[in-house]
């Protein structure tokens, strides 16, 4: 339970950061990219292998799930 309180810290933490990345690739969907993408990045948060590049890993995360998400919705 403490891990998952941790989790959704941490999600909270890089929100803005991740709809700040989605914003410029999924305009008219930024919402939805940004909660793909908090969605991927919790699902893969247990494959991080290096915590230093957390950051570079949320960031291609971002990109890749708000370029899916501008795709299916043009």
């Amino acid at each position: 339970m403490l891990a998952l309180t941790y989790a959704v810290n941490l999600l909270r933490l890089v929100a803005p950061y991740v709809t700040r990345l989605c914003s410029p690739i999924a305009p008219a969907d930024t919402a939805d990219a940004a909660q793909e993408s908090l969605l991927a990045v919790f699902r893969g948060l247990r494959g991080l292998r290096d915590p230093q590049a957390f950051y570079g890993w949320v960031r291609a995360v971002s990109v890749r799930e708000a370029v899916r998400v501008a795709r299916r919705t043009a």
